[in-house]
């Protein structure tokens, strides 16, 4: 009898011995998931929301979902409708907060505010003021507390100032990093929040000092490529994003513990059945016009980063020439930042439009202006002044050729340039281009003033442009043909 008291006195001791070790909350992070054309059998949304509702149902603690953004676009139906399919996915997802990220603006302020008006969670934006009205953007909240297991949970979304030149082209005023970090941190504090978490993009932690960082408790970086943890930092970054199977988690015991952070997959685990149902709707929708078989390769096409963002491409060639064909100029151009399937396509593969679509997802229209020969030389030095990072910026050209040397300094590095064998003349030359382009992006600011000489914008969009053109010519043969022709001496 006395053992056996023993043993349940034992077994309460031990009940309140994991109780106290269990964890109040837990916060999973992730960010840069805009693609519902991913098969079942890899990691994709329905997968990764199948992995937040086992943790929910394992965990002793409040799990809450916090997406760092850069979703809503580029992706196949983001073309239609600017992102609402993703909205109403992520809120199938049940995410609990949406940090606004450059690539939600692709379609610019007011598309997002219609956005936020549709989902079922907060969409954060810190350092971010509509010059219109000299006021938060709407829909957005410059802060937002989110309660788990009776830990109150503040963030802050602060964007880099490139903002303006990659997607809003001086429509925002910016604010300046740290002072917006210092401010937030004290008002969310006084409004009694325990933990106050940054969200943020990798080019605002390659630019502000560490001590920036001091006041916080975590900061989550939004990001593509491999996740991983920063625990040398104070406080500690996690870095997480894009359809590569893995996530963070960050699990809080206590108020007053210290955090920890790891890096977990998703891959393998069962799909959420709502999320799944959902996705499948809007695929079936386009799978119509997606499946639709253009031509055979009997070349092989390269969309990677370090293909289409350094040097002349073959597939970079076949976007400018559709451009060109399609808007009857003399000249075009196309940012390979526009360029997203970083794919590789060998001889024989059969080209679907939903490939193109894949490669093309902006949904970008064709312009034409007219541009003289200082606009050219000045568009290729900008073209070529960040090619050691593989800047977007970096043009594939058609209807002329250009020479540079990459050793010497940024915009001083074209040698010559020639149409049609010719050099540069003294006279205007028509060129198509998007409207990324035409607005400024990537500081392609001698454009800016531009009034086209005609539009083509209110017609069709750039993938069904080139799909129109590869299904025309049946086999795609696409050669290098030294337009461009890079003279660094090795």
């Amino acid at each position: 009898m006395k053992a056996r008291v023993l043993f349940t006195v034992s077994l309460i001791l031990s009940s309140i011995s994991l109780s106290s070790q269990s964890l109040a909350a837990s916060l999973v992070f992730s960010s840069n998931l805009p693609d519902i054309l991913i098969p079942s059998e890899k990691p994709n949304l329905s997968r990764l929301a199948g992995f937040v509702d086992e943790l929910e149902q394992d965990s002793s603690g409040e799990v809450l979902f916090i997406h760092g953004g850069d979703s809503l676009f580029p992706n196949a139906l983001s073309n239609y409708d600017s992102g609402a399919h993703m909205i109403d996915v992520l809120n199938h997802m049940q995410v609990d907060l949406f940090a606004v990220n450059q690539r939600e603006f692709a379609n610019g302020l007011d598309q997002l505010t219609l956005r936020s008006s549709e989902a079922n969670f907060p969409m954060v934006l810190s350092n971010l003021l509509d010059k219109r009205t000299n006021d938060t953007v709407e829909g957005t909240f410059p802060s937002y507390i989110l309660t788990a297991d009776n830990i109150n949970f503040g963030f802050i979304t602060i964007l880099d100032d490139s903002i303006n030149q990659t997607y809003l082209q001086g429509e925002v005023s910016v604010l300046n990093v740290v002072q917006t970090i210092n401010r937030l941190n004290r008002n969310l504090r006084a409004e009694g929040a325990d933990k106050v978490i940054l969200i943020t993009e990798n080019d605002v932690i390659k630019k502000i000092d560490e001590s920036a960082y001091k006041p916080l408790d975590l900061v989550l970086v939004a990001k593509e490529g491999k996740d991983y943890i920063d625990n040398d930092s104070t406080p500690i970054k996690v870095f997480s994003g894009g359809h590569d199977g893995d996530l963070a988690i960050i699990e809080f015991k206590s108020k007053n513990a210290q955090l920890n952070a790891r890096i977990e997959s998703y891959r393998d685990k069962q799909e959420s059945k709502s999320v799944y149902q959902t996705v499948q709707r809007y695929i079936d929708r386009l799978n119509i016009i997606l499946e639709y078989e253009l031509a055979v390769l009997t070349t092989p096409l390269n969309s990677l980063r370090a293909n289409i963002r350094t040097k002349e491409a073959a597939i970079g060639n076949l976007f400018a020439d559709s451009m060109r064909d399609y808007a009857k100029t003399e000249l075009a151009v196309i940012n390979s930042g526009s360029i997203r399937g970083y794919q590789e396509y060998p001889i024989g593969k059969t080209l679907k439009r939903s490939h193109i679509n894949r490669e093309l997802p902006f949904g970008d229209h064709i312009h034409t202006i007219e541009v003289n020969a200082d606009e050219i030389h000045a568009m290729m030095e900008n073209s070529l002044s960040k090619v050691d990072v593989m800047s977007g910026r970096f043009l594939q050209i058609s209807g002329f050729n250009v020479s540079y040397d990459l050793s010497r300094s940024p915009f001083d590095r074209v040698l010559e340039i020639n149409v049609a064998g010719k050099p540069l003349e003294e006279r205007n030359y028509t060129l198509s281009l998007s409207g990324y382009l035409l607005r400024g992006g990537d500081e392609y600011e001698m454009f800016k003033e531009k009034t086209e000489s005609y539009t083509l914008k209110e017609t069709r969009l750039l993938w069904t442009i080139v799909s129109d053109y590869i299904e025309r010519h049946k086999e795609v043969n696409v050669a290098l043909d030294g337009r461009l022709e890079d003279l660094t001496p090795e």
